[in-house]
């Protein structure tokens, strides 16, 4: 976590990753979502750049929010 340009407290992108994977233990989508992130990452390494950028440009700051996101 570190702190966004307001002070609040904010999920970097491991932290993300943290969440899907704790998710994807009893949810079939996470574990799917996870396999496809690390396929993103050694096959498309920009792509996954662009996707890190995009998570983190969300300024997570709760589980809630994760969910919402991936699932909204």
């Amino acid at each position: 976590m570190h702190k966004n340009s307001n002070g609040n407290l904010i999920f970097d992108f491991e932290d993300v990753i943290d969440i899907i994977n704790t998710l994807s233990y009893s949810q079939g989508f996470y574990g799917r979502l996870l396999r496809d992130i690390y396929e993103l990452k050694k096959y498309e390494p920009e792509m996954f750049m662009m996707f890190v950028d995009e998570i983190e440009s969300q300024e997570f700051t709760n589980t809630l929010d994760v969910v919402m996101y991936f699932e909204g």
